[in-house]
């Protein structure tokens, strides 16, 4: 299996490390790769150790802030050591951004460990809850999908008492008591990040004992003293023959709202007209052969997976605009200067009236996304629905303090439920308040993810 991206492995002994005897670094540690202690297109200095002499450059083309940051190319790795003997909570945090992978690392290869995020092109950013004994344990998501031209701040606090760690995605907290993959780990040693099939930048890395600034982000919410929940299962009508409660052309008993079912992305959301965000309602692609009473789909697509083929264009971009096939990644051809994506706004420069800008009107959406849903992307006035939860043709912080009190139950059903499915997953809960409220403050700067 090949391993696309690895990155914030912390360990006692750096997974794929340098044999070599270097000074460990001491607590705190931060490094922006800026000059005068890096040198711009030189392997980054300071004791970081690469796993080829060219597998990683301090450059300035992609930086999260300053004049420098540092890139992973193509197979490489970085590892950096570190003294934190008698630390017991560690935090680790930087900047990433990069393309998703397509496999997640496969944990048996690493010998040691102890918190171990990826970022991969279908769920976006995932950490591994490891049982202890570097084997057993499970993938968990945070929900936070990946745009390849956007940086992600992640951040780790590890608790070497415990034996597990919190995961933060863009200072919101993601997950907690995640499992170290090896328990025997007694401290912090190293730090390890590597790149596959594409580069990846890394900037701003910091490891220190005390919180990180700006760590902890929440929304605000009438109710705070009710924690909001992980997962919120939303009503499921009682199905009734050839009911279609959300008109997207497939019966009700055909689609679901129990959430364990679709959180394994077999079924459809009975009530959102487009389970996946792609353009195309779910009626449109893929119908189950025992599905009695649906029309005849669009395209043989997964209404679970806006970009069935991983080629970068939505499902519905490929449908109703390129005429081309959706499950084939070769088509559009990638090496036509027509169908390049500079942006990776979705929308293919022969037809993208900027292919620079991914959000030519700047109202925070995607240009692809605009084509497909029926916008403008040259018009700030023509603005998707997507996160207009009230239905008063703005989407603002007051969609998302509302989608966040009916995941509560403080509120009824929004207007509109299917502009709630922010990520684009099939599920409407806390997360897509999450994402949205964020995205209300620039980050991410574009919807969809």
């Amino acid at each position: 299996m090949q391993i696309h991206r690895i990155v914030f492995i912390a360990a006692l002994m750096l997974a794929g490390g340098s044999s070599a005897v270097l000074a460990a670094q001491s607590l705190p540690y931060a490094t922006g790769f800026e000059a005068p202690i890096h040198t711009i297109g030189l392997a980054p200095a300071e004791g970081w150790i690469t796993s080829e002499p060219t597998s990683a450059v301090v450059q300035s083309a992609v930086t999260y802030d300053g004049a420098a940051a540092l890139e992973i190319l193509t197979g490489g790795s970085v590892d950096q050591t570190f003294d934190a003997e008698g630390e017991e909570i560690v935090w680790i945090d930087g900047y990433e951004r990069g393309e998703g992978s397509v496999d997640v690392p496969n944990v048996a290869e690493l010998t040691s460990g102890s918190a171990l995020v990826a970022f991969t092109l279908t769920s976006g950013v995932v950490c591994f809850d490891g049982s202890g004994d570097g084997f057993n344990g499970d993938w968990i998501e945070t929900g936070d999908l990946l745009d390849p031209n956007q940086w992600y701040r992640i951040t780790l606090k590890l608790n070497f008492t415990s034996k597990s760690y919190d995961i933060y995605v863009n200072s919101v907290l993601r997950g907690q008591g995640i499992g170290f993959l090896y328990a025997d780990t007694p401290q912090l040693s190293g730090f390890s990040a590597s790149a596959g099939h594409a580069s990846t930048y890394v900037d701003n890395i910091r490891l220190q004992v005390t919180e990180p600034e700006g760590i902890g982000v929440t929304l605000p919410t009438p109710t705070p003293t009710t924690p909001p929940p992980t997962v919120i299962a939303t009503p499921s009508p009682t199905p009734t023959p050839g009911m279609d409660t959300d008109g997207d052309g497939k019966p009700d008993d055909c689609e679901t709202a129990d959430i364990p079912t679709l959180i394994l992305g077999v079924m459809t959301n009975v009530l959102l007209a487009d389970s996946d965000q792609d353009g195309l309602l779910d009626g449109q692609e893929t119908v189950e052969a025992s599905c009695v009473g649906a029309g005849t789909p669009l395209a043989a697509t997964n209404p679970r997976n806006r970009d069935s083929d991983g080629d970068g264009f939505l499902d519905g971009m490929e449908v109703l605009i390129l005429n081309t096939d959706p499950n084939d990644p070769n088509d559009p051809d990638p090496n036509a200067p027509e169908y390049a994506d500079a942006d990776g706004d979705g929308w293919p420069a022969g037809l993208d009236g900027d292919d620079t800008n991914p959000d030519m009107d700047g109202d925070g959406f995607k240009d692809g996304y605009e084509v497909v849903v029926g916008s403008d992307p040259a018009d700030g006035n023509s603005i998707p629905t997507l996160g207009d939860i009230n239905s008063d043709s703005m989407s603002n912080n007051m969609d998302a303090i509302y989608l966040f009190n009916f995941t509560l139950g403080n509120v009824g059903q929004p207007a509109s439920l299917s502009d709630g499915d922010i990520n684009g997953d099939g599920i409407v809960n806390n997360l897509d308040a999450i994402i949205l409220f964020n995205w209300t403050l620039g980050i991410p700067a574009t919807l969809p993810l």
